[in-house]
């Protein structure tokens, strides 16, 4: 059987890692020196896993969020109620604990939401990249809310940082840990020993938290 690679990608990194993506998708992360035939061969060896967890993958439950009148949903940590009006004047607001929505324009709920996920989003973030960097002794540049596929943070060189809106659904220590993450990088700026060291100062329980995040993506799809 040959496996397709979806996606190689080149870094000063050390190791080769294979990953299957939430489509399902091969990625393989390789150092810059290491031959394409090298990877071939290496994607060989690995293919009993590869396919296994395609596979795991291909049949786990496709998570479907509940948006319809009545329901709840949680938005960093705090319980809104989805609740659509007849003949409202806005297309969504939000209100207390209730999200307000123009009834005619339920089937454009979605990327409505979206955007008001994003606003309370870059409040959060803001807040609370503030406490950890205050706490961490750290100075940062500018923060931005992202719409990424594969990240759920970043830190650049120049000390910006960014995050993926779909962290709002995650729990708060999981929220946490992705700021630590980040603003660690702005001491090392890679995943040396001394990085994760950095984390684990400040997050002590951040292997569990890495791993709520890999098991449970498609629990923060809107």
């Amino acid at each position: 059987m040959q496996i397709e690679i979806f996606k190689i990608i080149r870094s000063n990194r050390k190791t080769i890692a294979l990953k299957i993506d939430n489509q399902s998708n091969l990625i393989v992360k390789a150092p810059l020196s290491v031959p394409f035939s090298h990877l071939l061969k290496i994607v060989k060896q690995k293919q009993n896993w590869i396919i296994a967890k395609k596979i795991e993958v291909q049949n786990r439950k496709k998570f479907t969020r509940n948006l319809s009148d009545g329901s709840k949903i949680t938005i960093f940590g705090k319980d809104y109620f989805m609740n659509y009006v007849e003949n409202f004047e806005f297309a969504l607001q939000l209100k207390n604990n209730q999200i307000l929505v123009a009834s005619d324009l339920s089937k454009h709920i979605k990327p409505l939401l979206r955007q008001l996920i994003i606003k309370i989003a870059k409040d959060y973030f803001h807040l609370n990249v503030a406490k950890w960097a205050s706490i961490m002794q750290l100075q940062y540049n500018r923060i931005s809310i992202k719409n990424t596929v594969s990240r759920w943070g970043s830190c650049s060189s120049l000390g910006n940082l960014n995050f993926n809106w779909k962290l709002a659904f995650a729990p708060l220590e999981v929220i946490d840990y992705i700021i630590i993450h980040e603003l660690s990088h702005l001491r090392h700026l890679n995943h040396s020993a001394d990085f994760w060291n950095e984390v684990r100062k400040y997050c002590p329980e951040y292997k569990k938290h890495k791993k709520w995040l890999k098991d449970n993506a498609l629990l923060l799809e809107l």
